[in-house]
């Protein structure tokens, strides 16, 4: 299953039917193995990629009492790829902002409750980039009304850079080496892949 059906309720049923199961979490449980994931090329095993050329890393992680194996994957095309629509995503929620910081400093727009809802309207846009950002608005002297804006980047965005390109495989199937995991894994993407006439 990929993220799309992996939900809760889906997956409680797979386990109470006992069927086995293969899947990519919905919830970014790459946070759960960040330390694991420091040295991928020296403490992975490379296999190959979903594209010819692509290199991937794979480490097994085996099962503790009842929770799933997990496969710990790296892939470098991934990476790149994420890389790239969240540098896009970053530039494009700090011209947002810087627009919105000047137009604060310039008095073009002076109430607080104008300046929250546009700042709500960028998050909202980039819900991604914008968790890792603390946005402060600085009131007048009298309270009421806006008088600067600023923005920075916390330490939650290195750390979103650092996972690129990771992601985790669960499963059922504790016997299985990382190389028949990830082979179950790659199989079952192609054959989900729509025929080109």
């Amino acid at each position: 299953m990929d993220r799309g059906i992996a939900t809760t309720g889906n997956l409680e049923l797979i386990k109470e039917q006992h069927y086995p199961y293969l899947l990519i979490e919905r919830r970014d449980v790459t946070k759960d193995f960040e330390a694991q994931f420091e040295n991928t090329r020296e403490d992975f095993l490379q296999v190959a990629g979903e594209e010819p050329g692509e290199r991937v890393y794979v480490k097994k992680i085996d099962a503790v009492g009842d929770e799933p194996t997990n496969l710990l994957c790296y892939s470098e095309g991934r990476a790149e790829k994420e890389s790239g629509i969240d540098k896009l995503k970053e530039k494009r929620f700090c011209e947002d902002l810087t627009r919105l910081q000047k137009s604060v400093a310039k008095g073009k727009i002076k109430a607080t409750d104008k300046v929250n809802q546009r700042i709500g309207r960028i998050r909202e846009r980039y819900p991604s980039i914008a968790q890792h950002y603390q946005i402060d608005l600085t009131l007048t002297a009298d309270g009421k009304k806006a008088a600067a804006l600023a923005f920075v980047r916390t330490q939650g965005m290195e750390s979103r850079i650092k996972r690129q390109g990771c992601y985790v495989i669960q499963t059922s199937h504790r016997d299985l080496s990382p190389e028949r995991i990830w082979k179950l894994y790659t199989t079952s993407l192609a054959w989900k892949q729509p025929s080109v006439p």
